[in-house]
């Protein structure tokens, strides 16, 4: 069975760490910890900063691509395309 790509965008300015700030981390990820199970990769896309990662590490979390540029949120937000061009290629 193939592996399906999926890449989640989280919400404006959203993070992981705005999820589990406000309690929610656990009931957004159930879904997509499921798809694992069907051969579904998520990557997360998050408006945040490195600590997404160790976030998504310790919840059993696929990946997650975030502002590594330090960049203001409406410079990064225009230049997403370019920036993470090759996991958006990869993805289905």
């Amino acid at each position: 069975m193939n592996v399906i790509r999926v890449i989640v965008f989280l919400t404006y300015s959203g993070s992981l760490k705005s999820w589990k700030d406000n309690g929610i981390l656990h009931r957004e990820l159930l879904i997509y910890k499921r798809l694992q199970n069907y051969n579904v990769q998520v990557t997360f896309l998050s408006y945040g900063c490195k600590s997404e990662v160790d976030i998504a590490k310790n919840n059993g979390l696929f990946s997650v691509i975030y502002n590594k540029y330090h960049l203001p949120l409406y410079i990064y937000v225009l230049l997403l395309p370019i920036l993470h061009y090759k996991t958006f290629t990869k993805a289905d």
